[in-house]
């Protein structure tokens, strides 16, 4: 009776040790519930699974995963999705880590994406956001064939060693989003309409190779609050943009090149004024309008009211001739 005992209680202790410690390995044929991925996956398998199938729109990164040349599929059936990452990583070699078909929601929060080649591949309009989320690319952090949507109080960090950090037709960046971007080929480029920055929107883009560190074949908007900073280390201008539009005090700081300008706007038709600097100071094709740089919110209520009595006296001049 004494020997089963302790036979019973060196088998317990055991097992309680076992339990206990913090190196347990998962076993190669170990596969979550994907009914409930809230405890975490583990395995690409899994992670390929739940976008496909799984149930619920969250999954959470157990550990850090390595698709090798797979990537994950975010379909107009799923729709929306999130990935909370916990401090770890997403890494692929395939086109991109993660595509987005036309009208996906993607959410990346505490999570780093590494890849071979794209980021992240939109394939028509879509919505991204998150926080503590870095993307890290060879090619293009995050390339959209659509209008992109980055969501509001969002936090992206975005890299494209041999591209671009942000590719897409249309840009909106919402209130008080934060993006930080990077590129070779412009850190930042919308190839056909407007860039919108909504109240306290903060982009920030460098490059020190490419002609300009923010291209824009659209429009420059933004709302009370925004700021906007672009930096070219190399040559050429900081920002080329076609026309600029401004709502209420917002903020340029734009360093262009040795050969280049901080600004440059295809056409300026009205007097505008905003905080910050320009460095050369800024160029446009065509239009009579003009930009001025001051350094506080009541500068610019006041050069704003100045060109506003500027503007009815003109007109009050050219209706009594």
């Amino acid at each position: 009776m004494k020997k089963s005992l302790l036979g019973f209680y060196i088998l317990s202790f055991a097992l309680l040790l076992c339990a206990c410690s913090a190196e347990q390995e998962q076993p190669e044929d170990y596969h979550i519930d994907l009914s409930d991925p809230s405890q975490g996956i583990y395995t690409a398998a899994d992670l390929i699974a739940f976008f496909e199938s799984g149930e619920g729109d969250t999954a959470v990164l157990g550990g850090s995963i390595d698709l090798a040349g797979d990537m994950l599929k975010l379909t107009r059936r799923r729709g929306s999705m999130t990935i909370q990452g916990n401090g770890n990583s997403l890494t692929s070699g395939g086109d991109c880590v993660i595509r987005l078909e036309d009208g996906a929601v993607l959410t990346l929060n505490d999570v780093t994406v590494i890849a071979g080649a794209d980021g992240l591949g939109c394939l028509g309009d879509a919505q991204i956001g998150g926080t503590k989320c870095t993307i890290e690319a060879l090619t293009n952090a995050v390339h959209c064939v659509g209008d992109l949507t980055v969501m509001a109080n969002s936090d992206l960090l975005l890299s494209g060693a041999k591209g671009s950090g942000l590719i897409a037709q249309s840009l909106t960046l919402s209130a008080d989003a934060r993006v930080t971007a990077t590129g070779t080929q412009s850190a930042v480029r919308t190839l056909k309409n407007d860039l919108t920055l909504s109240e306290n929107a903060y982009l920030n883009a460098k490059t020190s190779a490419y002609y300009c560190a923010l291209k824009s074949a659209g429009m420059l908007r933004m709302q009370n609050g925004a700021q906007l900073v672009v930096v070219n280390e190399g040559d050429y201008h900081g920002a080329e943009i076609n026309g600029l539009m401004v709502e209420g005090a917002v903020t340029i700081d734009a360093d262009g090149g040795a050969r280049g300008v901080g600004l440059f706007l295809f056409d300026l038709h009205d007097d505008i004024v905003v905080m910050g600097h320009c460095e050369a100071a800024a160029r446009f094709e065509s239009g009579n309008g003009s930009l001025t740089f001051v350094d506080t919110p009541e500068a610019v209520e006041r050069k704003q009211a100045e060109f506003a009595a500027a503007q009815e006296e003109t007109v009050a001049t050219q209706t009594t001739e």
